[in-house]
């Protein structure tokens, strides 16, 4: 039997497929770290950091964008093993899926070593564990869900 053009589902543009993959995947993921190993990792002129991170099963790529790399104070290197602070997100002119990396530590430092790393004051340390933006200027993720808590 043949299906009627009338009620035939609607055709979607590579784009607008593209854009409701993004916006799909940006709100069902909350701001998490992520463990891996550092590999195809490339400084671009602009100032952005791309690189792949891997775990012994699968890769993902990632990007770090300028504003938050300058404020890194260390050189990442391939083969390093960190601990990412991340927002999914999915390149649309690509149809890639990606990780927006919001900041970095090295594997194991945890969340003492986080504030260590970050002593100048209180507002730095909080700024760390409560709310990241979206590259692009997207509304702000809180960390913490609801009924949880992370000591400050």
């Amino acid at each position: 039997m043949e299906q009627s053009l009338a009620s035939s589902p609607p055709v979607l543009s590579i784009a607008v497929l593209n854009r409701m993959v993004r916006e799909c995947l940006e709100n069902s993921f909350p701001l998490a770290w992520v463990a891996g190993e550092i590999s195809n990792l490339t400084y671009a002129a602009s100032g952005h950091i791309y690189f792949s991170l891997k775990d012994a099963s699968a890769q993902v790529r990632c990007v770090m964008w300028r504003s938050r790399a300058q404020l890194l104070g260390w050189r990442l290197e391939n083969g390093q093993k960190i601990e990412a602070r991340t927002l999914v997100s999915f390149y649309e002119p690509r149809g890639e899926f990606q990780l927006n990396v919001e900041a970095i530590r090295r594997a194991g430092q945890g969340l003492s070593a986080g504030r260590t790393q970050h002593q100048g004051s209180v507002r730095s340390v909080r700024s760390i564990i409560v709310v990241g933006a979206r590259a692009g200027g997207d509304r702000p993720r809180d960390i913490v869900g609801p009924g949880r808590c992370i000591p400050v």
